[in-house]
């Protein structure tokens, strides 16, 4: 019986890991998982032998990516034992570029990934050790493989519905991904475009297996061959696009990066950038589907909660950076891991002539000590929500502001008393705050360490990008997936120190670091929840 809560645990938490959009920062995949963790080391080990990024930013990553497979029960103890045989121990660990030991690494990781699932599935049948971390590895997994949050969180739908509850859809939701002979299908994607140069016609365009650009009638063609109603579509031009991807919503997503490529070399070339239309096709699917936009939900609430959408600061540094942050939420890759890291770097660096990676580690701590005062808001605000006739509810109503109801509902937990919500996912997240509450310091050092890892790549992925050229990857992808969200939360918290308590970014992660390391010897709610008051 145990085992099968575990398993409504893990599938619930995994489902609200791939909800594609609305989940708080708090709740979210704040790390990439194992086996991509693992991929990264092959490509920095190149980037170290061009000089992209420095050997101890290689270190690093190698002494997380240890970290992080000795807790993944995915990975068989022997393989485990020869990462790290490989990789090395203490000091020494290191690996050049297309040694022998970086071709065994390479043939590891295809060998772990070749079981990954299956080892999943008889940990889970034998009982794992952590439902949150089992939820947070194996999402993690089917996200860095390349499937869309839309299509694994319809997946998860249909198990659950298909078992009346969750108790074997874990089972069912891994036993279906383990079945598949091959992740990544080939998809052929049709977008169309209205305002197209004159100077572009067929052949212009040089044709290829992958890429093809076609007249208005041609389009029409395809359309009828797909059996899709073209009435009301008058393009100047097509740009079918053939992809290999886990689904659909992915298929559209990779087509939509080669054809902002192909656009932005007809803008070079003719100085009149195609304009394209909002509606795709996908071959095989009769509807179509509307262009995915670019949205990381980065979102400094802040801004709407004290009216501060015109409210300017004198200093230049401050506006930059709020700006770069804007930029990350919507630009292309490349630049939104740039503007992302200079937003950081030019407020939490300062003097002392410190590695620029410091920056990373002062964010962590504000993003870790923001996260009991959010997580504590939306459970205090569910519990309301859901109508309880107790003296919890009468207490939550008489606070006014949201600190008070988080001490208050905090406080309830510290006395021992347990919470009942109607939602798994809120009845989880319980779970999780009380451990919070009942030990913070370790928690919050967990939070840390796992924000800092992702501050890190994220730096990492930045060097890539500005002194290696770097344009699309997968790693990118990865990078904005798990940082965006907790950039967002750290410079909301940024924001409401520099425009309303008017204290400056480093006095808030100074703050942040100080008072973080005294929840060693006083824990009280009060300082629980105050970390950055």
């Amino acid at each position: 019986m145990a085992n099968v809560n575990k398993n409504n645990h893990i599938f619930r938490r995994i489902e609200e890991f791939f909800l594609p959009k609305g989940m708080p920062w708090y709740r979210k995949l704040w790390n990439s998982g194992s086996i991509l963790t693992l991929k990264e080391l092959l490509k920095l080990s190149h980037a170290v032998h061009n000089s992209v990024i420095s050997e101890s930013l290689f270190h690093d990553a190698i002494v997380f990516a240890i970290k992080r497979i000795l807790c993944d029960e995915g990975i068989e103890s022997s393989d485990k034992d020869r990462v790290k045989a490989v990789l090395g121990k203490n000091q020494k660990i290191k690996i050049s570029y297309q040694s022998c030991d970086w071709y065994v690494l390479d043939e590891l990781i295809k060998r772990i990934e070749a079981k990954y699932i299956a080892n999943w599935i008889t940990a889970i049948e034998n009982g794992v050790q952590s439902t949150e971390k089992t939820a947070r590895y194996l999402a993690s997994h089917f996200m860095d493989i390349g499937y869309s949050s839309q299509y694994l969180y319809q997946k998860c739908i249909i198990f659950r519905k298909q078992e009346n509850g969750s108790q074997n859809a874990i089972l069912l939701l891994l036993g279906f991904f383990a079945n598949k002979v091959s992740h990544n299908e080939k998809y052929e994607v049709m977008f169309t475009f209205t305002k197209t140069p004159r100077t572009i016609k067929r052949g212009q365009i040089s044709k290829c297996s992958s890429m093809e650009w076609l007249v208005p009638k041609e389009v029409s063609q395809w359309l009828l061959s797909q059996k899709i109603d073209s009435s009301g579509v008058r393009p100047t031009g097509g740009l079918n696009i053939k992809v290999y991807a886990t689904d659909k919503f992915a298929a559209i997503k990779k087509a939509l990066s080669h054809s902002r490529s192909v656009t932005s070399r007809i803008a070079l070339g003719t100085k009149k950038p195609p304009q394209m239309l909002n509606t795709v096709w996908v071959a095989g699917f009769s509807e179509s589907f509307n262009l995915p936009e670019i949205n990381r939900e980065i979102h400094l609430k802040v801004l709407t909660k004290e009216g501060l959408f015109f409210s300017i600061s004198d200093d230049e540094s401050v506006e930059n950076s709020i700006a770069l942050v804007g930029f990350m939420n919507e630009a292309a890759p490349s630049p939104a891991i740039t503007t992302g890291w200079a937003a950081i770097e030019s407020l939490l660096v300062g003097p002392g002539g410190h590695s620029k990676l410091i920056a990373s580690e002062r964010i962590a701590n504000i993003i870790a000590c923001s996260f009991p005062r959010g997580e504590l808001t939306k459970l205090a605000y569910q519990y309301l929500k859901e109508g309880n006739d107790d003296e919890l509810t009468k207490n939550l109503v008489a606070e006014k502001y949201n600190k008070g109801k988080t001490v208050v509902i905090a406080n309830y937990i510290k006395a021992g008393n347990d919470l009942e919500f109607e939602d798994l996912a809120d009845q989880l997240a319980f779970q999780r705050v009380a451990k919070l509450i009942n030990s913070p310091y370790q928690v919050l050092h967990q939070i840390r360490e796992q924000v800092r890892e992702t501050m890190h790549r994220l730096y990492r992925q930045r060097n890539r990008v500005v002194h290696g050229g770097l344009v699309e990857s997968e790693y990118l992808e990865a990078t904005l997936r798990t940082a965006a969200p907790l950039i967002g939360a750290g410079f909301d918290r940024i924001a409401q120190a520099l425009y309303v308590q008017k204290k400056s970014a480093l006095k808030l992660a100074a703050q942040a670091e100080n008072r973080s390391e005294f929840l060693r010897v006083d824990d009280s709610i009060k300082d629980i929840i105050g970390l950055l008051d």
